[in-house]
């Protein structure tokens, strides 16, 4: 049956993950306040893989893996890939603008760009698209 996955949509709001020792809400994660939303997970790697998909700031449904082997797998690949992604689109910035602020900019677009997807608006002319393409296979 190859890799089960399970769908899960991520709320709005502030995610928090308490600490692991807490003994009944170790896999529940909250978003938001007043009444805050939960997610009860099925382990701890599942919680703590919606808890890294979520700090990127991506909001709504995702496909996760139902294991708990496979949330933890996946959560190690994802780390690893936001780590890479990061280190290089910081090491652009710093390549090709001049202060400091123009560089937080840029890596503040850039790392919209790498969790969202490009603006729609910005996707028109086949430049922008075949630039994207290259951008993604540099960060692969």
């Amino acid at each position: 049956m190859g890799n089960p996955k399970k769908k899960v949509e991520l709320p709005e709001g502030e995610v928090r993950l308490p600490s692991a020792e807490h003994m009944f809400e170790a896999t529940t994660i909250y978003f938001g306040k007043n009444p805050a939303e939960s997610i009860v997970c099925d382990s701890r790697a599942e919680a703590e893989l919606l808890l890294a998909i979520a700090e990127t700031g991506y909001r709504g449904p995702i496909s996760i893996p139902t294991t708990e082997e496979g949330c933890r797998k996946l959560h190690q690949r994802l780390q690893d890939r936001l780590t890479r992604a990061r280190a290089h689109i910081e090491e652009l910035a710093r390549e090709r603008a001049g202060s400091e602020r123009l560089q937080a900019q840029i890596v503040e677009i850039l790392w919209r760009w790498f969790i969202h997807g490009v603006p729609q608006n910005l996707r028109k002319t086949p430049t922008n698209a075949a630039h994207e393409q290259q951008a993604e296979q540099v960060i692969e």
